[in-house]
């Protein structure tokens, strides 16, 4: 299973760390929240205690607390707050497997006689071991192991944002124009009706101090 978070501090704090290097000592390998954790743990329990804590990976040069250190940690262990405490954020890309464990009887009794003279015929040491001890038990000596997929197929969990700021510009614009009738070609008309209104004003204003300066001119001819 295949888990992508958004980045960013608008949607979430997970970091895209790949690989724990600043605490290869605790926890080596590919960063995971609880790899991240036991590394809290661990490094809390080394500076309150002075000395690690068996149950987790011990770091080069640190001692192994013993039974005298006991009670400082399971303090350590039980008091940590791992929320507060401990800064270890989701990871941006993770992958998560379902394991399960299953057992039986092997080989079956049915099964058995014919295991056994397989492998009798390879020859070798295993042919020496069956031979001299007729009355071995197959099922407490031998062990069979599989490992493998139980589907090859796998899902794909990828976040995305339900409102991107282009979606919310669009999304202001199509509330305005089916409520108030408003668009673009509006907003234009509505500037040129502006523009047109200026110009009429400014033309009767002009037109004014014009009539005035005029009938001052004739006015002062005639005295």
């Amino acid at each position: 299973m295949l888990i992508e978070r958004l980045k960013g501090a608008d949607y979430s704090n997970c970091t895209d760390t790949t690989s724990m290097k600043s605490s290869n000592d605790y926890h080596p390998g590919l960063y995971t929240r609880q790899g991240c954790f036991k590394t809290c743990v661990q490094q809390k329990t080394i500076e309150k205690c002075g000395c690690a804590n068996a149950m987790y990976r011990v770091p080069a040069n640190v001692q192994t607390c013993d039974l005298l250190n006991y009670h400082c940690v399971e303090d350590v262990a039980t008091s940590l707050s791992f929320e507060t405490e401990c800064t270890c954020p989701l990871a941006c890309q993770e992958s998560q497997y379902i394991s399960s464990v299953t057992s039986s009887q092997w080989p079956a009794r049915n099964y058995e006689p014919y295991w056994k003279q397989s492998m009798q015929s390879r020859g070798g040491a295993l042919k020496k071991l069956l031979d001299k001890d007729s009355t071995i038990k197959l099922s407490e000596e031998f062990l069979k192991v599989d490992i493998y997929f139980n589907t090859l197929n796998y899902q794909h969990y990828k976040e995305k944002a339900s409102m991107t700021f282009e979606d919310l510009v669009g999304s202001i614009g199509g509330h305005l124009g089916l409520w108030i009738g408003m668009s673009i070609i509006s907003f234009v008309e509505v500037f040129e009706l502006i523009v047109a209104l200026v110009a009429v004003c400014t033309k009767n204003v002009y037109r004014r101090k014009k009539r005035k300066h005029n009938f001052a001119t004739e006015a002062h001819k005639m005295t």
